[in-house]
Protein backbone atom coordinates (compact mmCIF):
# COMPACT_ATOMS: atom_id res chain seq x y z
CA UNK A 1 0.00 0.00 0.00
CA UNK A 2 1.37 3.39 -0.93
CA UNK A 3 2.57 5.70 1.82
CA UNK A 4 0.56 8.59 0.36
CA UNK A 5 -2.70 6.98 1.36
CA UNK A 6 -1.88 7.39 5.05
CA UNK A 7 -2.99 10.62 6.68
CA UNK A 8 -0.85 11.93 9.49
CA UNK A 9 -2.91 12.47 12.62
CA UNK A 10 -2.27 15.80 14.30
CA UNK A 11 -1.17 15.53 17.89
CA UNK A 12 -3.64 17.29 20.15
CA UNK A 13 -2.17 19.62 22.74
CA UNK A 14 -3.54 21.22 25.87
CA UNK A 15 -3.82 24.45 23.92
CA UNK A 16 -6.15 22.72 21.44
CA UNK A 17 -8.42 21.60 24.27
CA UNK A 18 -8.32 25.09 25.75
CA UNK A 19 -9.32 26.64 22.41
CA UNK A 20 -12.18 24.15 22.09
CA UNK A 21 -13.29 25.04 25.62
CA UNK A 22 -13.17 28.79 25.05
CA UNK A 23 -15.00 28.49 21.72
CA UNK A 24 -18.17 28.03 23.78
CA UNK A 25 -19.55 30.64 26.15
CA UNK A 26 -19.17 30.28 29.90
CA UNK A 27 -22.95 29.93 30.23
CA UNK A 28 -22.84 26.90 27.94
CA UNK A 29 -20.37 25.05 30.17
CA UNK A 30 -22.15 26.15 33.34
CA UNK A 31 -25.32 24.67 31.89
CA UNK A 32 -23.45 21.41 31.27
CA UNK A 33 -22.32 21.39 34.89
CA UNK A 34 -25.87 22.22 36.02
CA UNK A 35 -27.17 19.24 34.03
CA UNK A 36 -24.59 17.06 35.74
CA UNK A 37 -25.84 18.35 39.11
CA UNK A 38 -29.43 17.45 38.23
CA UNK A 39 -28.53 13.92 37.12
CA UNK A 40 -26.02 13.18 39.91
CA UNK A 41 -28.34 14.39 42.67
CA UNK A 42 -31.40 12.62 41.35
CA UNK A 43 -29.71 9.26 40.80
CA UNK A 44 -29.44 7.58 44.17
CA UNK A 45 -31.30 10.27 46.13
CA UNK A 46 -32.72 9.18 49.47
CA UNK A 47 -36.13 7.50 49.16
CA UNK A 48 -37.17 8.21 52.75
CA UNK A 49 -37.28 11.41 54.73
CA UNK A 50 -33.79 11.89 56.13
CA UNK A 51 -34.10 13.56 59.54
CA UNK A 52 -36.67 14.97 61.93
CA UNK A 53 -36.52 18.33 60.13
CA UNK A 54 -37.24 16.55 56.83
CA UNK A 55 -40.41 15.07 58.33
CA UNK A 56 -41.46 18.48 59.66
CA UNK A 57 -41.14 19.93 56.17
CA UNK A 58 -43.16 17.05 54.75
CA UNK A 59 -45.92 17.51 57.33
CA UNK A 60 -45.96 21.25 56.63
CA UNK A 61 -46.81 20.58 52.98
CA UNK A 62 -50.15 19.19 54.19
CA UNK A 63 -50.69 21.31 57.29
CA UNK A 64 -48.48 24.36 57.87
CA UNK A 65 -48.44 25.10 61.60
CA UNK A 66 -45.28 26.04 63.47
CA UNK A 67 -46.97 25.52 66.85
CA UNK A 68 -46.81 21.83 65.91
CA UNK A 69 -43.26 22.26 64.54
CA UNK A 70 -44.59 21.76 61.01
CA UNK A 71 -42.02 23.10 60.27
CA UNK A 72 -40.15 24.22 63.37
CA UNK A 73 -40.22 27.94 64.25
CA UNK A 74 -40.04 30.49 62.79
CA UNK A 75 -41.37 28.70 59.78
CA UNK A 76 -39.23 28.41 56.58
CA UNK A 77 -42.29 29.74 54.76
CA UNK A 78 -40.75 30.43 51.34
CA UNK A 79 -39.08 27.02 51.26
CA UNK A 80 -42.46 25.36 51.82
CA UNK A 81 -44.10 27.73 49.32
CA UNK A 82 -41.57 26.81 46.61
CA UNK A 83 -42.04 23.09 47.30
CA UNK A 84 -45.84 23.15 47.46
CA UNK A 85 -46.60 23.16 43.69
CA UNK A 86 -43.99 20.41 43.18
CA UNK A 87 -45.78 18.41 45.87
CA UNK A 88 -49.10 18.86 44.04
CA UNK A 89 -47.49 17.37 40.93
CA UNK A 90 -45.56 14.51 42.55
CA UNK A 91 -47.98 13.60 45.40
CA UNK A 92 -44.92 12.58 47.42
CA UNK A 93 -43.43 14.93 50.00
CA UNK A 94 -39.93 13.46 49.99
CA UNK A 95 -39.69 13.59 46.20
CA UNK A 96 -40.94 17.18 46.15
CA UNK A 97 -38.40 18.25 48.77
CA UNK A 98 -35.59 16.48 46.89
CA UNK A 99 -36.54 18.28 43.66
CA UNK A 100 -36.53 21.60 45.50
CA UNK A 101 -33.06 20.80 46.80
CA UNK A 102 -31.87 20.02 43.27
CA UNK A 103 -33.29 23.32 41.98
CA UNK A 104 -31.44 25.18 44.74
CA UNK A 105 -28.26 23.21 43.95
CA UNK A 106 -28.43 24.18 40.27
CA UNK A 107 -28.91 27.84 41.16
CA UNK A 108 -25.91 27.58 43.49
CA UNK A 109 -23.70 26.56 40.55
CA UNK A 110 -24.45 29.86 38.80
CA UNK A 111 -24.15 31.85 42.03
CA UNK A 112 -20.66 30.68 42.97
CA UNK A 113 -19.34 30.98 39.41
CA UNK A 114 -20.40 34.60 39.05
CA UNK A 115 -19.27 35.52 42.57
CA UNK A 116 -15.79 34.02 42.09
CA UNK A 117 -15.54 35.56 38.61
CA UNK A 118 -16.56 38.98 39.94
CA UNK A 119 -13.95 38.92 42.69
CA UNK A 120 -11.02 36.98 41.22
CA UNK A 121 -11.59 36.23 37.56
CA UNK A 122 -12.73 33.37 35.38
CA UNK A 123 -9.99 30.84 36.18
CA UNK A 124 -10.78 31.00 39.90
CA UNK A 125 -14.49 30.83 39.02
CA UNK A 126 -14.09 27.50 37.24
CA UNK A 127 -11.97 26.00 40.02
CA UNK A 128 -14.48 27.17 42.65
CA UNK A 129 -17.47 25.85 40.71
CA UNK A 130 -15.97 22.39 40.21
CA UNK A 131 -14.86 22.15 43.84
CA UNK A 132 -18.33 23.11 45.03
CA UNK A 133 -20.21 20.80 42.68
CA UNK A 134 -18.09 17.84 43.79
CA UNK A 135 -18.07 18.77 47.49
CA UNK A 136 -19.44 15.84 49.51
CA UNK A 137 -21.35 18.25 51.74
CA UNK A 138 -23.12 19.94 48.83
CA UNK A 139 -23.67 16.65 47.00
CA UNK A 140 -25.23 15.00 50.04
CA UNK A 141 -27.61 17.87 50.79
CA UNK A 142 -28.81 17.77 47.21
CA UNK A 143 -29.92 14.16 47.76
CA UNK A 144 -31.81 14.49 51.05
CA UNK A 145 -34.89 16.47 52.04
CA UNK A 146 -33.25 19.37 53.88
CA UNK A 147 -33.02 23.10 53.26
CA UNK A 148 -29.35 23.84 54.04
CA UNK A 149 -28.45 24.25 50.35
CA UNK A 150 -30.60 27.40 50.42
CA UNK A 151 -28.15 28.86 52.96
CA UNK A 152 -25.29 28.40 50.50
CA UNK A 153 -27.34 29.72 47.58
CA UNK A 154 -28.71 32.91 49.12
CA UNK A 155 -25.51 33.68 51.04
CA UNK A 156 -23.59 33.46 47.75
CA UNK A 157 -26.04 35.58 45.74
CA UNK A 158 -26.17 38.11 48.57
CA UNK A 159 -22.36 38.19 48.68
CA UNK A 160 -22.27 38.76 44.90
CA UNK A 161 -24.43 41.88 45.10
CA UNK A 162 -22.69 43.02 48.28
CA UNK A 163 -19.29 42.83 46.56
CA UNK A 164 -20.58 44.66 43.52
CA UNK A 165 -21.78 47.46 45.77
CA UNK A 166 -18.27 47.66 47.27
CA UNK A 167 -16.55 48.15 43.93
CA UNK A 168 -19.30 50.08 42.15
CA UNK A 169 -18.85 53.82 41.70
CA UNK A 170 -22.21 54.64 40.17
CA UNK A 171 -24.63 51.76 40.75
CA UNK A 172 -23.91 50.91 44.38
CA UNK A 173 -27.45 51.83 45.48
CA UNK A 174 -28.98 49.53 42.89
CA UNK A 175 -26.68 46.69 43.99
CA UNK A 176 -27.62 47.37 47.62
CA UNK A 177 -31.29 46.97 46.77
CA UNK A 178 -30.60 43.59 45.19
CA UNK A 179 -28.46 42.54 48.14
CA UNK A 180 -31.24 43.46 50.59
CA UNK A 181 -33.88 41.69 48.51
CA UNK A 182 -31.83 38.49 48.25
CA UNK A 183 -31.03 38.55 51.98
CA UNK A 184 -34.69 38.94 52.96
CA UNK A 185 -35.89 36.25 50.54
CA UNK A 186 -33.16 33.90 51.81
CA UNK A 187 -34.45 34.50 55.32
CA UNK A 188 -37.77 33.04 54.20
CA UNK A 189 -35.92 29.81 53.38
CA UNK A 190 -33.68 29.77 56.48
CA UNK A 191 -34.23 32.65 58.93
CA UNK A 192 -30.79 32.28 60.53
CA UNK A 193 -29.29 33.45 57.24
CA UNK A 194 -30.42 37.02 57.95
CA UNK A 195 -29.02 37.00 61.49
CA UNK A 196 -25.61 35.66 60.47
CA UNK A 197 -25.23 37.83 57.35
CA UNK A 198 -26.44 41.06 58.94
CA UNK A 199 -22.88 42.23 59.83
CA UNK A 200 -21.85 42.12 56.15
CA UNK A 201 -25.11 43.81 55.15
CA UNK A 202 -24.61 46.57 57.73
CA UNK A 203 -21.07 47.17 56.53
CA UNK A 204 -22.00 47.66 52.89
CA UNK A 205 -24.96 49.86 53.86
CA UNK A 206 -23.11 52.03 56.37
CA UNK A 207 -20.30 52.59 53.87
CA UNK A 208 -22.78 54.77 51.97
CA UNK A 209 -22.79 57.17 54.96
CA UNK A 210 -26.41 58.05 54.38
CA UNK A 211 -29.32 57.75 56.80
CA UNK A 212 -31.65 57.67 53.82
CA UNK A 213 -29.88 54.62 52.38
CA UNK A 214 -29.87 52.89 55.79
CA UNK A 215 -33.58 53.47 56.35
CA UNK A 216 -34.48 52.48 52.79
CA UNK A 217 -32.51 49.24 52.86
CA UNK A 218 -33.81 48.41 56.33
CA UNK A 219 -37.35 48.91 55.05
CA UNK A 220 -36.67 46.53 52.15
CA UNK A 221 -35.38 43.76 54.45
CA UNK A 222 -38.07 44.33 57.08
CA UNK A 223 -40.90 44.59 54.54
CA UNK A 224 -40.02 41.36 52.72
CA UNK A 225 -39.48 39.56 56.04
CA UNK A 226 -42.89 40.65 57.34
CA UNK A 227 -44.41 39.54 54.02
CA UNK A 228 -43.62 35.90 54.85
CA UNK A 229 -43.84 36.06 58.65
CA UNK A 230 -47.44 37.34 58.67
CA UNK A 231 -48.86 34.43 56.59
CA UNK A 232 -46.75 31.99 58.64
CA UNK A 233 -48.24 33.35 61.86
CA UNK A 234 -51.81 33.34 60.51
CA UNK A 235 -51.49 29.74 59.32
CA UNK A 236 -50.22 28.82 62.80
CA UNK A 237 -53.26 30.18 64.63
CA UNK A 238 -52.18 33.79 65.12
CA UNK A 239 -49.42 35.87 66.64
CA UNK A 240 -49.71 34.46 70.14
CA UNK A 241 -49.10 30.88 69.05
CA UNK A 242 -46.37 32.00 66.65
CA UNK A 243 -44.50 33.88 69.38
CA UNK A 244 -44.94 31.16 72.00
CA UNK A 245 -43.55 28.50 69.66
CA UNK A 246 -40.62 30.70 68.60
CA UNK A 247 -39.81 31.79 72.17
CA UNK A 248 -39.94 28.19 73.42
CA UNK A 249 -37.47 27.08 70.76
CA UNK A 250 -34.94 29.89 71.15
CA UNK A 251 -35.19 31.69 74.51
CA UNK A 252 -37.06 29.63 77.10
CA UNK A 253 -35.54 27.27 79.66
CA UNK A 254 -34.62 24.04 77.91
CA UNK A 255 -34.43 25.85 74.54
CA UNK A 256 -31.64 26.51 72.06
CA UNK A 257 -29.97 28.78 74.63
CA UNK A 258 -29.18 25.77 76.82
CA UNK A 259 -26.83 24.49 74.10
CA UNK A 260 -24.69 27.62 74.29
CA UNK A 261 -21.34 28.17 75.97
CA UNK A 262 -23.00 30.78 78.19
CA UNK A 263 -25.21 28.10 79.71
CA UNK A 264 -23.19 24.88 79.59
CA UNK A 265 -19.66 26.26 79.93
CA UNK A 266 -16.50 25.99 77.87
CA UNK A 267 -16.83 22.27 77.23
CA UNK A 268 -19.48 23.16 74.65
CA UNK A 269 -16.95 25.43 72.90
CA UNK A 270 -14.43 22.59 72.69
CA UNK A 271 -17.10 20.19 71.44
CA UNK A 272 -18.32 22.56 68.73
CA UNK A 273 -14.79 23.45 67.65
CA UNK A 274 -13.83 19.79 67.31
CA UNK A 275 -17.06 18.95 65.48
CA UNK A 276 -16.53 21.80 63.02
CA UNK A 277 -12.92 20.84 62.41
CA UNK A 278 -13.75 17.19 61.80
CA UNK A 279 -16.55 18.21 59.46
CA UNK A 280 -14.17 20.41 57.47
CA UNK A 281 -11.62 17.63 57.22
CA UNK A 282 -13.83 14.59 56.73
CA UNK A 283 -17.02 16.02 55.25
CA UNK A 284 -15.87 18.73 52.84
CA UNK A 285 -13.47 16.39 51.09
CA UNK A 286 -10.38 17.75 49.36
CA UNK A 287 -11.70 21.30 49.39
CA UNK A 288 -11.88 21.38 53.17
CA UNK A 289 -8.43 19.88 53.68
CA UNK A 290 -6.91 22.30 51.16
CA UNK A 291 -8.59 25.24 52.86
CA UNK A 292 -7.12 24.30 56.23
CA UNK A 293 -3.62 23.72 54.83
CA UNK A 294 -3.39 26.58 52.33
CA UNK A 295 -5.51 29.33 53.86
CA UNK A 296 -2.81 30.61 56.30
CA UNK A 297 -0.26 30.64 53.45
CA UNK A 298 -2.77 32.47 51.30
CA UNK A 299 -3.39 35.15 53.93
CA UNK A 300 0.34 35.86 54.29
CA UNK A 301 1.29 35.63 50.62
CA UNK A 302 -1.73 37.28 49.06
CA UNK A 303 -2.90 39.94 51.49
CA UNK A 304 0.27 40.94 53.34
CA UNK A 305 3.42 40.07 51.44
CA UNK A 306 2.36 41.01 47.91
CA UNK A 307 -0.84 43.08 47.57
CA UNK A 308 -2.11 42.96 44.01
CA UNK A 309 -4.03 45.12 41.57
CA UNK A 310 -5.54 48.12 43.27
CA UNK A 311 -3.11 48.12 46.17
CA UNK A 312 -3.38 47.18 49.80
CA UNK A 313 -6.66 49.05 50.34
CA UNK A 314 -8.46 46.84 47.84
CA UNK A 315 -7.08 43.70 49.44
CA UNK A 316 -8.03 44.93 52.92
CA UNK A 317 -11.55 45.54 51.67
CA UNK A 318 -11.69 42.03 50.25
CA UNK A 319 -10.40 40.63 53.52
CA UNK A 320 -13.13 42.48 55.43
CA UNK A 321 -15.68 41.16 52.93
CA UNK A 322 -14.72 37.52 53.54
CA UNK A 323 -14.31 37.89 57.29
CA UNK A 324 -17.75 39.48 57.67
CA UNK A 325 -19.23 36.57 55.73
CA UNK A 326 -17.42 33.78 57.55
CA UNK A 327 -16.70 35.30 60.97
CA UNK A 328 -20.20 35.83 62.46
CA UNK A 329 -21.28 32.30 61.54
CA UNK A 330 -18.13 30.78 63.04
CA UNK A 331 -18.61 32.74 66.27
CA UNK A 332 -22.26 31.66 66.44
CA UNK A 333 -21.36 28.02 65.88
CA UNK A 334 -18.56 28.12 68.46
CA UNK A 335 -20.39 29.97 71.22
CA UNK A 336 -24.07 29.16 70.67
CA UNK A 337 -24.64 25.88 68.84
CA UNK A 338 -23.11 23.60 66.23
CA UNK A 339 -24.82 20.21 66.21
CA UNK A 340 -25.71 19.63 62.55
CA UNK A 341 -23.15 19.48 59.76
CA UNK A 342 -25.45 21.30 57.31
CA UNK A 343 -24.83 24.54 59.21
CA UNK A 344 -21.47 24.77 57.42
CA UNK A 345 -23.18 25.30 54.08
CA UNK A 346 -23.71 28.95 54.98
CA UNK A 347 -19.95 29.59 54.80
CA UNK A 348 -18.85 26.75 52.52
CA UNK A 349 -19.01 28.78 49.27
CA UNK A 350 -16.68 31.39 50.79
CA UNK A 351 -14.27 28.70 51.99
CA UNK A 352 -14.27 27.07 48.56
CA UNK A 353 -13.58 30.33 46.71
CA UNK A 354 -10.72 31.15 49.08
CA UNK A 355 -9.42 27.61 48.66
CA UNK A 356 -9.41 28.08 44.89
CA UNK A 357 -7.55 31.38 45.20
CA UNK A 358 -5.04 29.93 47.66
CA UNK A 359 -4.33 26.97 45.39
CA UNK A 360 -4.09 29.21 42.33
CA UNK A 361 -1.66 31.58 44.08
CA UNK A 362 0.63 28.70 44.98
CA UNK A 363 0.39 27.20 41.48
CA UNK A 364 1.27 30.56 39.93
CA UNK A 365 4.27 30.91 42.25
CA UNK A 366 5.51 27.38 41.52
CA UNK A 367 5.07 27.65 37.74
CA UNK A 368 6.77 31.06 37.71
CA UNK A 369 9.81 29.65 39.53
CA UNK A 370 9.96 26.54 37.34
CA UNK A 371 9.53 28.26 33.98
CA UNK A 372 11.66 31.35 34.80
CA UNK A 373 10.12 33.54 32.16
CA UNK A 374 9.66 30.80 29.58
CA UNK A 375 7.08 31.32 26.84
CA UNK A 376 5.45 28.09 28.01
CA UNK A 377 4.48 29.67 31.33
CA UNK A 378 0.80 30.18 30.40
CA UNK A 379 0.39 26.65 29.07
CA UNK A 380 2.14 25.11 32.06
CA UNK A 381 0.02 27.15 34.46
CA UNK A 382 -3.07 25.91 32.64
CA UNK A 383 -1.81 22.32 32.90
CA UNK A 384 -1.05 22.70 36.61
CA UNK A 385 -4.46 24.23 37.28
CA UNK A 386 -6.22 21.48 35.35
CA UNK A 387 -4.20 18.81 37.17
CA UNK A 388 -4.99 20.27 40.61
CA UNK A 389 -8.69 20.62 39.83
CA UNK A 390 -9.00 17.08 38.46
CA UNK A 391 -7.25 15.61 41.49
CA UNK A 392 -9.38 17.65 43.92
CA UNK A 393 -12.64 16.76 42.15
CA UNK A 394 -11.63 13.11 41.87
CA UNK A 395 -10.88 12.88 45.58
CA UNK A 396 -14.17 14.59 46.40
CA UNK A 397 -16.11 12.09 44.31
CA UNK A 398 -14.18 9.21 45.88
CA UNK A 399 -14.88 10.64 49.35
CA UNK A 400 -18.59 10.79 48.61
CA UNK A 401 -19.01 7.36 47.04
CA UNK A 402 -16.49 5.38 49.07
CA UNK A 403 -17.77 2.28 50.81
CA UNK A 404 -17.57 2.23 54.57
CA UNK A 405 -19.52 2.21 57.83
CA UNK A 406 -22.27 4.82 57.97
CA UNK A 407 -23.28 7.21 60.67
CA UNK A 408 -26.32 9.45 60.36
CA UNK A 409 -24.22 12.64 60.57
CA UNK A 410 -21.89 11.83 57.69
CA UNK A 411 -22.26 13.49 54.27
CA UNK A 412 -21.69 10.65 51.84
CA UNK A 413 -23.55 7.94 49.97
CA UNK A 414 -22.99 5.35 52.72
CA UNK A 415 -25.61 7.14 54.85
CA UNK A 416 -28.25 6.85 52.14
CA UNK A 417 -27.25 3.25 51.43
CA UNK A 418 -27.72 2.51 55.14
CA UNK A 419 -30.84 4.50 56.04
CA UNK A 420 -33.05 3.65 53.06
CA UNK A 421 -32.86 -0.15 53.56
CA UNK A 422 -33.14 0.36 57.32
CA UNK A 423 -36.46 2.19 56.96
CA UNK A 424 -37.63 -0.36 54.40
CA UNK A 425 -36.96 -3.06 56.99
CA UNK A 426 -38.50 -1.11 59.90
CA UNK A 427 -41.65 -0.46 57.88
CA UNK A 428 -42.00 -4.05 56.69
CA UNK A 429 -41.26 -5.57 60.12
CA UNK A 430 -43.63 -3.39 62.14
CA UNK A 431 -46.51 -3.75 59.70
CA UNK A 432 -46.01 -7.50 59.46
CA UNK A 433 -45.47 -8.33 63.14
CA UNK A 434 -47.49 -5.71 65.03
CA UNK A 435 -51.21 -4.98 64.80
CA UNK A 436 -51.84 -1.21 65.02
CA UNK A 437 -54.99 -1.88 67.08
CA UNK A 438 -52.99 -3.53 69.85
CA UNK A 439 -49.52 -1.94 69.56
CA UNK A 440 -48.10 1.23 71.08
CA UNK A 441 -44.74 2.71 70.04
CA UNK A 442 -42.47 4.52 72.53
CA UNK A 443 -39.55 6.70 71.40
CA UNK A 444 -36.55 7.22 73.69
CA UNK A 445 -35.49 10.89 73.39
CA UNK A 446 -33.62 10.91 70.06
CA UNK A 447 -32.17 14.14 68.69
CA UNK A 448 -32.92 14.28 64.97
CA UNK A 449 -33.15 10.63 63.93
CA UNK A 450 -35.54 7.74 64.71
CA UNK A 451 -37.87 10.12 66.56
CA UNK A 452 -41.59 10.56 66.89
CA UNK A 453 -41.75 12.62 63.70
CA UNK A 454 -40.69 9.72 61.48
CA UNK A 455 -43.12 7.32 63.15
CA UNK A 456 -45.88 9.92 63.09
CA UNK A 457 -45.37 10.20 59.33
CA UNK A 458 -44.74 6.59 58.30
CA UNK A 459 -46.98 4.86 60.88
CA UNK A 460 -50.00 7.15 61.31
CA UNK A 461 -52.22 4.21 62.33
CA UNK A 462 -50.10 3.46 65.43
CA UNK A 463 -50.24 5.40 68.70
CA UNK A 464 -46.75 6.75 69.29
CA UNK A 465 -45.33 8.45 72.39
CA UNK A 466 -42.11 10.35 73.04
CA UNK A 467 -40.95 12.30 76.11
CA UNK A 468 -41.30 16.07 75.66
CA UNK A 469 -37.98 17.38 74.39
CA UNK A 470 -36.39 20.83 74.40
CA UNK A 471 -37.83 23.70 72.41
CA UNK A 472 -41.54 22.82 72.68
CA UNK A 473 -44.18 25.14 74.14
CA UNK A 474 -45.43 23.22 77.16
CA UNK A 475 -47.19 25.50 79.65
CA UNK A 476 -48.72 22.56 81.53
CA UNK A 477 -45.37 20.86 82.09
CA UNK A 478 -46.62 17.62 80.51
CA UNK A 479 -44.21 14.73 80.00
CA UNK A 480 -45.20 13.14 76.71
CA UNK A 481 -45.93 13.96 73.08
CA UNK A 482 -48.51 11.63 71.55
CA UNK A 483 -48.96 11.16 67.79
CA UNK A 484 -51.75 9.43 65.91
CA UNK A 485 -53.13 9.92 62.40
CA UNK A 486 -50.21 12.26 61.53
CA UNK A 487 -51.35 14.62 64.27
CA UNK A 488 -49.71 15.19 67.62
CA UNK A 489 -50.57 16.62 71.00
CA UNK A 490 -49.07 16.87 74.48
CA UNK A 491 -50.11 14.15 76.94
CA UNK A 492 -49.77 13.69 80.68
CA UNK A 493 -49.22 9.93 80.53
CA UNK A 494 -48.17 7.17 78.21
CA UNK A 495 -51.40 5.15 78.09
CA UNK A 496 -51.38 1.39 77.50
CA UNK A 497 -55.07 0.50 77.20
CA UNK A 498 -56.78 -2.82 77.70
CA UNK A 499 -56.33 -3.79 74.04
CA UNK A 500 -52.58 -3.06 74.03
CA UNK A 501 -50.56 -6.27 73.75
CA UNK A 502 -47.20 -4.95 72.45
CA UNK A 503 -45.05 -1.93 73.34
CA UNK A 504 -42.30 -1.21 70.78
CA UNK A 505 -39.33 0.71 72.20
CA UNK A 506 -37.27 2.74 69.72
CA UNK A 507 -33.89 4.27 70.54
CA UNK A 508 -31.63 6.52 68.44
CA UNK A 509 -29.37 3.46 68.20
CA UNK A 510 -31.33 0.49 67.00
CA UNK A 511 -28.60 -1.83 68.31
CA UNK A 512 -28.93 -0.81 71.97
CA UNK A 513 -31.41 -3.08 73.79
CA UNK A 514 -31.62 -1.17 77.10
CA UNK A 515 -34.29 1.54 76.89
CA UNK A 516 -35.24 4.05 79.56
CA UNK A 517 -38.46 2.03 79.99
CA UNK A 518 -36.29 -0.83 81.22
CA UNK A 519 -38.27 -3.43 83.17
CA UNK A 520 -36.57 -6.56 81.85
CA UNK A 521 -37.96 -9.31 79.59
CA UNK A 522 -37.31 -7.23 76.49
CA UNK A 523 -37.96 -9.13 73.26
CA UNK A 524 -36.24 -8.39 69.98
CA UNK A 525 -36.76 -8.88 66.26
CA UNK A 526 -33.94 -8.62 63.72
CA UNK A 527 -34.15 -5.95 61.02
CA UNK A 528 -32.94 -7.65 57.85
CA UNK A 529 -31.55 -6.59 54.50
CA UNK A 530 -31.21 -9.49 52.04
CA UNK A 531 -31.41 -11.85 55.02
CA UNK A 532 -28.54 -10.00 56.73
CA UNK A 533 -29.15 -8.21 60.06
CA UNK A 534 -28.87 -4.41 59.93
CA UNK A 535 -30.46 -3.63 63.30
CA UNK A 536 -32.90 -4.80 65.93
CA UNK A 537 -36.43 -3.92 66.97
CA UNK A 538 -37.18 -4.18 70.70
CA UNK A 539 -40.58 -4.64 72.30
CA UNK A 540 -42.41 -5.70 75.45
CA UNK A 541 -45.08 -8.40 75.39
CA UNK A 542 -47.94 -6.90 77.41
CA UNK A 543 -49.74 -10.23 77.64
CA UNK A 544 -47.18 -10.95 80.39
CA UNK A 545 -48.86 -9.49 83.50
CA UNK A 546 -45.50 -9.16 85.24
CA UNK A 547 -44.27 -6.82 82.51
CA UNK A 548 -47.46 -4.77 82.70
CA UNK A 549 -47.12 -4.42 86.48
CA UNK A 550 -43.50 -3.25 86.17
CA UNK A 551 -44.35 -0.72 83.46
CA UNK A 552 -47.21 0.65 85.54
CA UNK A 553 -44.74 1.57 88.29
CA UNK A 554 -42.87 3.96 86.00
CA UNK A 555 -43.57 7.67 86.27
CA UNK A 556 -46.38 8.97 84.05
CA UNK A 557 -47.08 5.56 82.49
CA UNK A 558 -50.65 4.31 82.85
CA UNK A 559 -51.31 0.62 82.18
CA UNK A 560 -54.86 -0.72 82.14
CA UNK A 561 -55.70 -3.84 84.18
CA UNK A 562 -52.90 -3.52 86.76
CA UNK A 563 -52.91 -3.13 90.55
CA UNK A 564 -51.42 0.34 90.15
CA UNK A 565 -54.36 1.46 88.04
CA UNK A 566 -56.79 -0.11 90.51
CA UNK A 567 -55.12 1.75 93.39
CA UNK A 568 -55.34 5.05 91.53
CA UNK A 569 -59.03 4.50 90.84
Amino acid sequence: MRRGKFTKIKKLTLADFYRAFTSRSANYWISVIALFVVISRWLGHMRHLYSEDSVHFALALDNYDITLHQPHPPGYALYILLTKPIYWLTHDANTALIITGIILSVALVYAIFYLAKEVYGQRIAWISTLLLVSSPMVWFHGQVALTYVSDALFATFFALFAYRSLISKSGSTRELFWASIVLAIGGGFRPTLVILMIPLWLWIVLRQRSWKVLLTQSAVVAGLTVAWIVPAALLSGGWEGFWQATYSLIFAKGSLYTFSVFYTGWMAFKTYAFFMLTNLVTSLGWGGVTAIVLFPIYIVAYYIASPRVGGLAVNARRMAFWLLWIGPALLFYLFVVFVIMGYLLLILPAIIVLTAVAADSILVAVVTVVTRGSKQRVERLLAATLCFTCIAVGLNVYRYYRAGPATAEQPDRSVIRHLDPLWDSITATIRKEFNPQSTVISIERPFVFNGISHFQYYFPEYETYQPVSWGQYNPGGLDWVMAYGRKRRLAKELVLGETASKLIVIRASLDNPRPALDVGLLHQLPLLLNDMPIGKLFYYDLTDLGVKEELSKLKNVKVAGTTTEAAEN
